[in-house]
């Protein structure tokens, strides 16, 4: 359940113009991010180790609104979904490119999107303006969720996180969606989005 307040935070004070956050544990307390004896991670590692590889330091000003009828209007609470754009992390951008290199698509640092959604029961779908796009034809998308809010296990895109017996970390692959679709957000999920069909519109630092 922390790792909802934990991403919430990194995005809300990054829009503050923070730009550094101290996590107070590595590892004891009630807010280490790796278990006392065991050393394996805790749900908001995963938190941290994504916002890190995806999250440029450019905030974007992200807003949005919301329509669940498809006529303009809505029941849904607004509070529920919180919704953080920063250009993408320059180290995933050299990374893709690499992938990328020689195919149709590649191009500059994308948007990479922050979401959580809080609602036991409402999945929100996520459009960006059509405006907006680019002809990229795919985009990466990773969302964690979990069996209980309580549980210590983290799902990737539905699949177990599990640390190896050396203590490294898992890989964090991505799925793969079109691009120009919604992104969506699962009831009591959190995640990230790289817009590869939407340019970052800041100059790389």
């Amino acid at each position: 359940m922390s790792s909802f307040w934990y991403a919430d935070a990194l995005g809300g004070l990054a829009r503050l113009g923070l730009a550094q956050f101290g996590r107070q544990a590595l590892v004891g307390g009630n807010y280490g991010l790796l278990q006392e004896h065991t050393y394996e991670p805790n749900p908001d590692l995963y938190a941290a180790v994504a916002w890190k590889r995806l999250m440029g330091p450019e905030v974007l000003n992200a807003t949005f609104s919301i329509d669940i009828t498809g006529d303009g209007s809505s029941d849904a609470d607004a509070t529920q979904l919180h919704v953080y754009a920063h250009c993408e992390a320059a180290g995933h951008w050299e990374e893709r490119r690499g992938q990328q290199r020689g195919r149709e698509g590649e191009g500059g640092r994308a948007v990479t999107l922050l979401f959580i959604n809080v609602s036991p029961e409402t999945e929100y779908a996520l459009s960006v303006p059509q405006a907006w796009q680019n002809d990229a034809r795919e985009r990466r998308e990773w969302h964690f969720t979990a069996t209980d809010v309580y549980s210590r296990e983290v799902l990737l895109n539905g699949a177990p996180l599990v640390a190896a017996p050396t203590g490294a970390l898992p890989a964090l692959p991505p799925k793969m969606a079109a691009a120009g679709g919604p992104v969506v957000a699962q009831p009591l999920s959190y995640g990230f989005a790289v817009l590869e069909d939407v340019a970052c519109p800041a100059k790389r630092r």
